[in-house]
């Protein structure tokens, strides 16, 4: 049995830059894994046919059929790994919202190319890997990584970055999710499109080059907190709390707050995890060199 995390990450600024001919969004983005895991466990099947099995607290309502993006996963890098491709069992456990702007799904595509491609005797980080997962979705091909990266096109192009600074993420995950096909399609061009943050800017602060915490912006979050008010109620209580950035994460629910402080963090979590139904995590950004 081969075990892997599939971390959650947030978004450090998302630009929607203009639509593009394809149908597809330009955007613009930092990328930043975070501590706040789902497992994925696979070994080779004893059947004939790939097999999923999900649990953990966040499992009710995600499929164990081919539409589920670890199954999906396992057909893509099938396709691109050019070899006979035994079946595959995966278990998954659950731990981070579905519907939360946090890439859960994409993270536990991620791991199941890891697991497979080592199943397999494929290089987990190599091209057939990379490829499968854009094939999956725009923020699978980051998660195949991880770390940090600045995202662009669709988000499937990436430019690795370092993390040199301390810091501490709160996570709140609220009672509801959000459809990223809604999310979009409650853009407007006059008013969401165009270059907000200064991605140079995130990028350098986060390697330690400079102190001045960057500005972001995020094009989803006046749609989103028009339809749920408490989003920007939690944004609120973040920066209140003593976050030094908050903002949406994707195309929501979940938001976070950065912290330098850990025992601020953990306070954090604690007040914003006791109102009804919402949840709170407060854990360490990994840092890269």
């Amino acid at each position: 049995m081969i075990r892997s995390a599939a971390p959650a990450k947030i978004n450090l600024g998302l630009d929607i830059l203009h639509k593009r001919d394809d149908g597809f969004h330009e955007l613009r983005t930092v990328f930043l894994a975070v501590g706040l895991e789902d497992v994925l466990e696979g070994r080779l099947s004893r059947g004939n046919q790939d097999a999923l099995r999900v649990r953990g607290p966040y499992a009710a309502g995600i499929p164990e059929t081919p539409d589920n993006l670890v199954m999906r996963a396992l057909a893509s890098l099938r396709r691109f790994c050019g070899q006979e491709c035994p079946p595959v069992e995966m278990a998954l456990t659950k731990n981070i919202p579905h519907g939360a702007g946090l890439g859960g799904g994409s993270s536990d595509a991620a791991a199941a190319i890891r697991i497979a491609a080592t199943l397999w005797r494929t290089d987990p980080l190599g091209v057939a890997a990379h490829e499968a997962a854009a094939a999956v979705g725009s923020d699978c091909a980051f998660f195949v990584n991880g770390g940090a990266a600045i995202g662009s096109g669709r988000g499937e192009m990436l430019q690795t970055i370092p993390v040199r600074r301390e810091l501490h993420a709160v996570i709140v995950s609220p009672p509801f999710g959000v459809s990223t096909r809604d999310a979009y399609a409650g853009l407007k061009a006059d008013l969401d499109f165009g270059a907000r943050t200064n991605i140079a800017d995130v990028s350098s602060w986060l390697a330690g080059e400079h102190d001045t915490v960057p500005i972001i912006a995020n094009a989803f979050t006046r749609i989103v907190s028009m339809r749920y008010p408490e989003v920007t109620a939690i944004l609120d209580a973040l920066k209140t709390s003593g976050a030094i950035l908050a903002e949406m994460s994707g195309s929501g629910s979940c938001c976070f707050g950065l912290y330098t402080d850990p025992a601020r963090a953990m306070r954090a979590a604690e007040l914003l995890g006791r109102r009804d139904q919402t949840c709170a995590w407060a854990r360490e950004v990994t840092r890269t060199s």
